[in-house]
């Protein structure tokens, strides 16, 4: 998980002999920024024998207490290289219905954490009509500031918008560069907020490769294919079930790909299990939300196999019986 990272660094179980780090020119006072990129970096940075930049006059200088100083670098180099963008594509119907479903779940005021890609496009421009919100979340992409420009975002709040990386298009650096809005924290400081956001709703809203009918999901392995790290899912999912009124929210479409293969499966067999059944609230797909909360077992598998689409509702229903109880 992203906050183990973190922690491994500090206490030295994982060794961080050499970083190289791509930054912001100095201020006048020698600082360089980190840009679009904190996460669990930062402190690596803090327990290396040595620190290597590359100074990037394209890194944008964003708001961040995280800032490494000059004295602190063994070796500098210069460059102007553009930064990798990624821009989501847009989001399909099927996507568009999850995020509407999603978006009743989101109470005005509270505090958010979305990914990046399609669907986390598709769940922002759900939540465009709200207000008050709060953003607390490990990466952002475009959607940001098309929410903030829809006026969902609390914006008397100067740390409205707390992240750890942007990835995303240029016009995304542009905004986080050109702007205050933004706040570039530590995983650990996004997971566990304080002040009066301690008070409000956290709404944690991931999504997944595959969910099983015990509510376990994979959002690691395609087939045979290493999609994706543990990453912070497992830590949004619990800091959100800490906060009061918070939902651990499983997001995803009822089927993938050109074969339209259901998400929705009897059980995990050779997928890893990303959150385990004891992390999830609520999962939502096109055809619903299913809350598992409080739930047995054979509640629960009727609940997720609804979320199904059609077709293979029947053929998870005639798999309850191999499930054991």
């Amino acid at each position: 998980q992203m906050s183990q990272l973190s922690s491994y660094f500090e206490s030295g179980l994982l060794k961080a002999d050499v970083v190289l780090l791509q930054v912001s020119p100095a201020d006048a006072e020698g600082y360089h920024s980190l840009g679009c990129a904190l996460d669990y970096v930062w402190i690596a940075a803090q327990a290396a024998r040595v620190v290597l930049i590359e100074v990037n006059t394209k890194v944008p200088r964003t708001r961040s207490a995280f800032r490494l100083h000059s004295s602190r670098v063994v070796v500098a180099a210069t460059s102007d290289t553009p930064l990798p963008e990624l821009a989501a594509d847009e989001p399909d119907e099927s996507q568009l219905g999850v995020g509407r479903h999603v978006a009743r779940l989101v109470p005005d005021g509270a505090i958010i954490q979305l990914g990046i890609g399609s669907m986390a496009a598709a769940v922002a421009r759900a939540l465009s009509q709200h207000r008050g919100l709060r953003v607390r979340s490990g990466m952002v992409g475009d959607w940001l500031p098309e929410l903030v420009s829809s006026g969902a975002i609390d914006a008397t709040d100067p740390d409205a918008c707390m992240v750890s990386l942007a990835v995303g298009t240029g016009s995304l650096y542009d905004w986080v560069g050109a702007g205050a809005m933004v706040c570039f924290a530590t995983p650990a400081q996004l997971v566990a907020p304080t002040g009066a956001a301690a008070a409000v709703p956290f709404m944690a809203i991931n999504s997944a490769l595959e969910v099983d009918l015990r509510g376990q999901a994979n959002a690691e392995l395609a087939g045979t294919r290493y999609a994706g790290a543990v990453s912070g899912q497992p830590d949004y999912f619990r800091a959100a079930r800490r906060s009061p009124g918070g939902l651990a929210i499983l997001a995803l479409t009822a089927t993938a790909g050109k074969l339209a293969r259901s998400r929705v499966v009897l059980r995990l067999t050779d997928a890893y299990v990303t959150s385990t059944q004891s992390d999830v609230d609520v999962i939502v797909t096109e055809y619903g939300a299913a809350d598992i909360r409080a739930t047995t077992l054979a509640e629960r598998r009727r609940l997720i196999a609804a979320l199904a689409a059609p077709r293979f509702r029947a053929a998870l229903g005639e798999g309850e019986d191999a499930v054991p109880a």
